[in-house]
This record gives C-alpha cells, sequence and structure tokens, in this order.
C-alpha cells in the first residue's frame, strides 16, 4: 500500500518539473545567494534540479536550505528522480522544522532518508540522482550533506576547499579530479534503496564564508589548475559567480548540464525572521521563485519513507475539495512564477491551450484532508 505524501511535495515536485528555458540564472536578494543552470551543447535535456529554500522552524527562527541534484544520466527518467528528491527532500526538512528536534544533523539525515525511499519505490533503483545541500540556520553551526558525486564547496577569501566526498572509487581514494571512466562510476545514489550511507558535516562558519554546491557539468573545471579557484575568488558578488561558472562551463565544452549555487555559510541574525512565518516556504530556483503557504500537517497525513510521486506527474496540479489548489493571479499573496526576461525556450511555439496548462505555478494552498 502507497503511503500518502505531504501536502506540498507533489505541488513542489510539479514547479521543479515545469516547463523552462535552456539557460537559468536568479538571484536571491534577500540572502546575496545566486543560483544557475545550464542545458550545455550536448544534452537534449537538462537533468538538474537546485532550489534555495527559507522557511520557519517551531520556535519562530528562519533557515536557509539550498539543495543541488544531478538526475543519473543512461538510467530512467533523470530529471524526475532529481526534482522528486529535491520535494521530498525540502518537505521533510520543514516537517523536521517544525518539530521540537533542533538537531540540524537530524534534519539532513531524516530527509536524505525520506527522498531515497521515495525514488526506490517510484523507479526500484532503474532511476536515481546525486544530492547534495546545505542548511544555514541562527546561532548554529552550518550543515552540509552530500550522496553521489556533485559537490559541496567551502570558499573563504582565496581559499576554496571542497568538503564533500565523491561517492566514486577515484573519490574515496582521494583523486577525484584524476579519474578514468571506471574510476568515476557511482558507488551510491539516491534512490539505490537499502545501504545509502550519506555523507554530513557540520562547522563553524566564518562571516565571509560562503558554501558553493555544483553538478559535475560545472566542477569538472577543477581539473584544470586555479581555474575553479580563480573563478570563485575573483567574483565577490554571488550572481556574478554562477553566471561565469555556467558560461565557463559551456564554453569549455558543455558535456553535460551545469548547475551551481552559491549562498553564504554564516549568515548575519539581521537577515533571519524576515519575510517568512510559520508554516511558509519561500523557493527560488534558477528559472523563478515559489511561495508555498501550508496548514499545520496532522500527524496521520505524515510522510511515511514509502510515498510514492508517479514519474508521469502532470506539470499542473488539479483543484478539487481535497487537494492543493491555485489561486487567481489576481489575489494579492501571488508573487511567484517569476521567468527570465532574456532568456528563450527551446520549444516549438504553443498554443494557447498549451500555454495556460504549462504556465508556472503560482500560489498554492493547502488542505489537511486525506485524499
Amino acid at each position: 500500500m502507497t503511503a500518502q505524501a505531504l501536502p506540498i511535495q507533489t505541488p513542489l515536485v510539479s514547479w521543479l518539473l515545469r516547463r523552462t528555458a535552456t539557460t537559468g540564472f536568479r538571484r536571491v536578494a534577500p540572502l546575496s545567494a545566486a543560483i544557475a543552470s545550464e542545458i550545455g551543447n550536448v544534452r537534449d535535456e537538462n537533468q538538474d534540479r537546485a532550489v534555495i529554500v527559507k522557511g520557519c522552524d517551531s520556535n519562530g527562527d528562519d533557515y536557509y536550505l539550498a539543495v543541488v541534484a544531478d538526475g543519473i544520466g543512461g538510467m530512467r527518467e533523470g530529471a524526475f528522480c532529481a526534482a522528486a528528491a529535491l520535494g521530498v527532500f525540502i518537505t521533510v526538512v520543514d516537517q523536521q522544522a517544525q518539530s521540537k528536534s533542533l538537531d540540524s544533523n537530524a534534519w539532513m539525515r531524516a530527509a536524505i532518508s525520506a527522498a531515497n525511499q521515495n525514488v526506490f519505490s517510484s523507479m526500484h533503483g532503474d532511476g536515481g540522482t546525486t544530492l547534495v545541500a546545505a542548511l544555514v540556520r541562527p546561532n548554529r553551526e552550518t550543515c552540509w550533506l552530500s550522496v553521489g558525486d556533485s559537490r559541496v564547496y567551502l570558499t573563504h577569501g582565496h581559499e576554496l576547499i571542497q568538503l564533500s566526498t565523491d561517492d566514486t572509487i577515484a573519490g574515496q581514494l582521494g583523486k577525484g579530479d584524476q579519474a578514468t571512466f571506471e574510476q568515476s562510476k557511482l558507488l551510491q545514489y539516491v534512490g539505490m534503496g537499502a545501504d545509502l550511507e550519506p555523507h554530513i558535516g557540520e562547522f563553524q562558519a566564518l562571516s565571509d564564508s560562503r558554501l558553493l554546491l555544483a553538478t559535475d557539468g560545472v566542477h569538472y573545471l577543477a581539473k584544470s589548475p586555479n581555474w575553479f579557484e580563480q573563478v570563485v575568488s575573483n567574483a565577490p558578488d554571488a550572481g556574478v559567480c554562477v553566471k561565469r561558472m555556467i558560461d565557463l562551463a559551456k564554453w569549455c565544452g558543455g558535456t553535460d548540464n551545469g548547475t551551481v549555487a552559491i549562498l553564504p555559510a554564516h549568515v548575519p541574525a539581521t537577515l533571519f525572521g524576515r519575510g517568512v512565518g510559520p508554516n511558509c516556504l519561500e523557493i527560488w530556483d534558477a528559472f523563478g521563485e515559489l511561495q508555498i503557504l501550508s496548514v499545520q500537517v496532522s500527524p496521520s497525513i505524515a510522510m511515511a519513507p514509502d510515498a510514492v510521486i508517479s514519474p508521469k506527474l502532470p506539470l499542473r496540479v488539479a483543484s478539487d475539495s481535497s487537494s492543493p489548489k491555485t489561486v487567481p493571479q489576481k489575489t494579492p499573496r501571488a508573487k511567484v512564477g517569476k521567468k527570465s526576461k532574456t532568456s528563450k525556450a527551446r520549444s516549438s511555439p504553443k498554443s494557447q491551450k498549451e500555454k495556460d496548462t504549462d504556465a508556472p505555478q503560482l500560489f498554492v494552498d493547502f488542505s489537511t484532508s486525506p485524499r
């Protein structure tokens, strides 16, 4: 019997699977953070997904969460696996935030366990994704997590430190950037099922340090001595940095999707407590912004590890008495669905009916009644 997903999970995954441009770049102004994603020169589909989330815990303290996933090529439904993993991961982190737990490590472990089980229950090991994440909270150590070969870096001045360890033979031997094809095969990934062992760490961040999360379509640049460090250290603005990195990755061949997110490893207390209340999430990806306002979820509909979303999930969520409902755009609270004015989608002209169907999710309000 399939377990029921939390209310925000389905519309969030749907939003992450919406039609987008081939290249996206977005600043997260309140945080001095940014995200960028590029399809590259070879791939027909961008199977990377990345978000920065602002939420609020049960004590009224805000948190920032960055998550980057790279759907595995050569397996089934890479884009879906990445979107599903992110949707579950974000949902469970917020569920943990609403509980009495204050342990960031526990939040991340619960989230990655649920994401792994969810993707496995849907794909049965035939599809998966890498996933890296960072959690920044006031007056607490910064926490990061890694599964697969996407990476987490810490930058401080001109110094660039890789915090994560690639889940490859070369990565485990400390030779990640000198890997041959055989050495670069993934040893584990989100969606593999049993025995997943995520890499998780915590550290006391300095005031001017930043976290950089990147898929291998960007961090392959680290194979060239000092390129990576030079791009990061000479672009103190997060937006300039992520844009330079995806452009450089494409100029150097663009053989894979490339995605990168940058955020402060330490956020001043003055930036916490603004704009997000209890049970509200603000979510940014490289192509837009989504604001989710959800009611308190009762334990009877909390997500079980085997809750499944179908890979055939529609781009829009149907509205009925028990499912998430889309509020008309004229509603004052509708603040989302922004798309880049400068980028063009790689698609043929659409009819008015298709445009209405594929429009980005604007605002969702959730019911607590079980379906």
